[in-house]
């Protein structure tokens, strides 16, 4: 069956500019619920309200892939190289998935949680690609890791802060959590040496070691462990962050109307000055 291309144009998806080059079979759009077999991929995006963003989990894979699975049900799965970090652009180059689809299992545990608190990110360690699904300390039942090569499930984890946003990361076993205050962003990274089949629940702390400030110019921003917040903090940052990934030595954070990047050495080297670029 030959291949054919749809070229949907250009969109917007919370300031982050989405080029989609549809690349299908015939085949795969039989698979594809209304309205997904229309024209209709970018405005997907921006169905929720603007505390809100139809994203569930983004990230990089082990296996060379970036994954991203929408809030109604949708997965995305295109070549890493589809992020083009120059000029700052995804190209979704297929059709999404049914979520059912794509991750036939997963969609079992995922909807039994649904009512509680969680979160949900991409991770990698030495076996396999998870989709890991954390609920908070109020609700220790139902957390679950997804084996994305076996297509199971073993018991999962909770955290301490009930609005922590996990960040994923293209390391195995390395995330990073943000928690908005009510004036700063705090930061701290999380990684193990061991599988996930082998870490325990608790997985998060309460503890954040790092605040997000900017300079003096407030066009760089620079990260200071908690220890020199006075000296060092002229201005804390204030992005209100919704969700966000690291890939190529980058955070790529997504807030209400922009998406925030700079360099993943920020966080490695604390009170340096880095450039961040509101998109």
């Amino acid at each position: 069956m030959s291949k054919w291309t749809l070229n949907i144009g250009i969109c917007l998806m919370w300031m982050i500019v989405i080029e989609t080059w549809i690349v299908m079979t015939q085949r795969t759009d039989q698979y594809l619920p209304e309205p997904y077999a229309k024209d209709t991929i970018c405005q997907s995006f921006q169905q929720n309200s603007g505390s809100n963003l139809n994203i569930l989990a983004i990230g990089i894979t082990r296996d060379g892939y970036l994954r991203l699975i929408t809030k109604n049900n949708l997965s995305y799965v295109v070549p890493a190289y589809a992020l083009d970090t120059i000029n700052k652009k995804l190209h979704l180059i297929s059709w999404p998935q049914p979520l059912s689809l794509q991750y036939s299992q997963f969609i079992q545990f995922y909807e039994a949680i649904k009512k509680f608190n969680f979160q949900v990110w991409f991770m990698f360690d030495q076996e396999s690609d998870w989709i890991c699904v954390a609920t908070d300390y109020t609700q220790t039942q139902g957390a679950f890791n997804y084996d994305i090569k076996l297509r199971s499930a073993i018991k999962g984890w909770n955290y301490s802060e009930a609005d922590s946003i996990v960040i994923s990361t293209s390391q195995p076993c390395l995330l990073y959590a943000i928690h908005q205050q009510t004036t700063s962003l705090r930061i701290r990274r999380w990684h193990s040496k061991k599988p996930i089949r082998q870490i325990s629940t608790k997985l998060l702390k309460t503890s954040y070691g790092s605040i997000i400030c900017f300079d003096e110019s407030g066009n760089n921003i620079t990260i200071v462990r908690n220890e020199d917040e006075s000296s060092y903090c002229i201005k804390p940052v204030q992005w209100p962050i919704l969700t966000g990934f690291v890939a190529n030595g980058s955070f790529y954070l997504f807030g209400h109307s922009y998406v925030y990047v700079f360099e993943e050495n920020a966080y490695n080297n604390p009170r340096k000055i880095y450039p961040f670029q509101q998109i």
